[in-house]
């Protein structure tokens, strides 16, 4: 007949099913080793999804994932067949096998409706030859399956490493992806946006993408350090006020002050509103922070760090990017005594080059090693010598301004500016 494969079926051997392309089955051992009998078919056995050169694992064997998925998943028949293989096309049964010279069948089924036909199969258009023919037969087909199924797992499992990639930190980043590959950071926190996150970055606050340390081979970068050329420097705390809220760690003396949007917010026009660190104790120190103003409400206005902090009598320096309204509006960096939490006014001042504007970001820092006090906005630097306080507390200030603080850095200094 036209268009259609004459299949014998030898009682407890796998045979061919001309409906579906797969191997049938009675028995468990009708089926090859790595294939298990289920529901009358012969199935891959398996225990992940990868194993599966289609379709998806289930309950230890390998099930199409639709109707016409079925090639790689199942196959197996019994090796008690003789090998050989029924090339079926439109034209008929012409050219169906190739007989070997010891009288078996021998050959590759090539079938133009499923490649499930080629594995090896319990059914002949003609089973000739001796015993020894089809075990030596069956006996191939068994390698040849065992082979299909391992070379299938290896390349499932070889293409889901290369998806997945080495994790070496276990943050459940793979390492091509993480920004921190060598360092736990499940957030991949980076607060400057150079492509390295804040947990391995030596200048978390300020872009550097190169982490160049060219200077002085401390652990701080050249693009934040506040001694480059001098050594013994260490970032100590950073804190990029990621997620929504405040770290329990900080308190706060007035404002109101909270954390959303990745930033830090005061939006109190309150003068001298605070917020202090009550773990960090650093004597030689400089805070480093990125404030935007807001809104201003009266004059004067600033904000910015405080240092050698005393917070039970509130005295300490402050250093801040102050605005003020006079004849002409003018804008300017400061550093400030603190006595009893009210500054005495500016110690030092320097004119910006530009009038503070509400929404531009100003990178303020103020730290001090020994008696020397230093205040810095952007490249403009003043310094003062004053030994008189002792306090070792850090924080920020605000006072008559609503602003935003990005982030807050403080680097331990291991000698004088």
């Amino acid at each position: 007949m036209r268009g259609t494969v004459l299949m014998l079926l030898v009682s407890g051997v796998a045979c061919s099913d001309p409906a579906s392309g797969t191997f049938v089955c009675e028995l468990p051992e009708d089926c090859t080793s790595g294939y298990a009998c289920v529901e009358g078919r012969c199935l891959q056995r398996c225990s992940d999804h990868g194993e599966c050169s289609a379709g998806t694992c289930v309950a230890g064997v390998c099930r199409a994932s639709s109707a016409g998925s079925m090639t790689g998943d199942v196959g197996g028949g019994s090796g008690n067949a003789t090998s050989g293989a029924v090339s079926s096309s439109s034209g008929g049964v012409g050219s169906s096998a190739a007989v070997s010279s010891s009288g078996g069948t021998a050959g590759s089924t090539s079938s133009s409706s499923s490649s499930a036909a080629s594995s090896s199969s319990a059914v002949s258009s003609a089973t000739v030859g001796s015993s020894s023919s089809s075990s030596a037969g069956s006996s191939s087909t068994a390698s040849s399956s065992s082979s299909s199924s391992s070379s299938s797992s290896s390349s499932s499992s070889s293409s889901s490493s290369g998806d997945m990639g080495e994790d070496w930190d276990e943050d459940g980043t793979p390492d091509a992806l993480d920004n921190c590959p060598e360092d736990f950071n499940p957030s991949q926190h980076d607060e400057d946006d150079d492509d390295v996150g804040d947990t391995c970055d030596n200048c978390p606050g300020v872009p550097n993408a190169d982490q160049a340390n060219l200077g002085d081979f401390d652990e701080v970068g050249d693009a934040c350090d506040p001694r480059p050329q001098r050594s013994g420097d260490e970032l100590v705390f950073f804190d990029a006020f990621a997620g929504n809220s405040l770290h329990p760690r900080w308190y706060t003396v007035g404002g109101n002050w909270w954390v959303s949007d990745d930033v830090l917010h005061q939006s109190s026009d309150e003068v001298g509103a605070r917020l202090v660190h009550d773990s960090i104790q650093v004597e030689d120190v400089v805070v480093e922070t990125r404030v935007v103003p807001v809104d201003f409400t009266s004059t004067p206005n600033h904000a910015g760090p405080v240092f050698r902090l005393d917070d039970d009598e509130g005295t300490g320096w402050l250093c801040v990017v102050a605005h003020q309204y006079s004849v002409f509006a003018s804008g300017s960096v400061e550093l400030h005594d603190l006595q009893d939490g009210t500054s005495n006014g500016a110690d030092a001042e320097s004119s910006l080059f530009s009038d503070v504007q509400p929404l531009h970001p100003y990178r303020v820092s103020g730290g001090i090693s020994g008696n020397q006090v230093l205040c810095s906005v952007g490249s403009l630097t003043i310094q003062t010598s004053d030994n008189r306080f002792s306090g070792a507390q850090v924080g920020l200030r605000s006072s008559r301004m609503m602003e935003r603080f990005e982030y807050v850095a403080v680097y331990a200094l291991g000698g004088p500016f």
